[in-house]
């Protein structure tokens, strides 16, 4: 009898950074994902935006980007990706970093 192959769940890490300006938005924004099983692995401030943006890994499987987006859809209204962690990103003078999978960046809209 072959044994039947089991597949590992990929933990996604997020962490949350507030750039709405509104106190205690990262700490409401992370308890959200956290909700939806997330594991969030810091909270901070960003500077001020209006949008809200997400910056994902490339070390994170897509399967486990689609669910990603998927729900930050449902919670943020975020659609796509943003960026790629370790980018320079426009407008921003260097890389956008975090060790999670995810960077989420809340904004004023």
């Amino acid at each position: 009898m072959t044994p039947t192959p089991t597949t590992k769940p990929v933990v996604v890490t997020i962490e949350v950074r507030n750039g709405s300006g509104v106190a205690g938005a990262a700490a409401t924004g992370a308890q959200k994902l956290s909700d939806k099983g997330y594991e969030v692995v810091g909270t901070g401030n960003a500077k001020k935006q209006a949008t809200t943006q997400v910056f994902i890994s490339t070390a994170l499987p897509q399967m486990a980007v689609t669910a990603l987006l998927a729900d930050l859809s449902t919670l943020f209204g975020i659609s796509s990706s943003s960026g790629v962690l370790g980018d320079v990103q426009e407008g921003m003078e260097a890389a956008v970093r975090s060790t999670a999978s995810a960077l989420l960046v809340l904004g004023t809209k």
